[in-house]
């Protein structure tokens, strides 16, 4: 039994790697599925290459990547209360769930403060690399109307995808906010 991994384990050589990839899987989805426009891509790919050496320089820092809002109990206070999933752990920037969490509660119009704690009590900065997240994740969601997982349709309703659609141009203009 081998307990102890090393970097040429690992999948990615950078942060900046894990990030790319990402946003390929939704590119790739966005363009089969055929139901958002392909500017949403190419802004994020865009705002990815601006910072690219600063993802590069994001050391590989041990992080739960399961805290986000279907593995969490939080009171109405939007205190955490308990984890539900902490099997295995993930390495790279402890934000980047955090930005799944902060994008899945604007997306079904939640209170965000859970997501803000998060980044508060983490002592985390909401830089233009928390706000790339963000875009990143949006556009994930937006990758997944019009497709199937685990046997089941993503629901992709005009209002949906308006929703999805405004936050996604807010995401990408506070990124180039940011920039000024």
């Amino acid at each position: 039994m081998r307990l102890r991994n090393t970097s040429e384990d690992a999948p990615h050589r950078s942060w900046n790697e894990v990030v790319r990839q990402h946003i390929a899987r939704s590119e790739a989805r966005i363009l089969h599925a055929g139901i958002f426009d392909y500017s949403f891509v190419r802004s994020i790919k865009i705002s990815a290459d601006l910072v690219r050496e600063e993802l590069n320089s994001i050391p590989a820092v041990p992080f739960l990547h399961d805290a986000t809002l279907k593995n969490v109990l939080v009171t109405h206070d939007g205190e955490l209360s308990g984890i539900v999933d902490v099997d295995d752990l993930c390495f790279g920037d402890a934000r980047y769930p955090i930005a799944l969490t902060l994008t899945a509660s604007m997306v079904k119009g939640l209170p965000c403060i859970y997501a803000h704690g998060l980044l508060h009590h983490g002592g985390y900065s909401d830089d233009r690399i928390f706000r790339l997240y963000v875009a990143v994740y949006l556009l994930d969601l937006m990758s997944e109307h019009g497709h199937r997982f685990n046997g089941n349709e993503r629901e992709s309703t005009n209002a949906a995808r308006e929703r999805i659609t405004s936050l996604c141009r807010a995401a990408i203009n506070r990124i180039a906010d940011f920039a000024r």
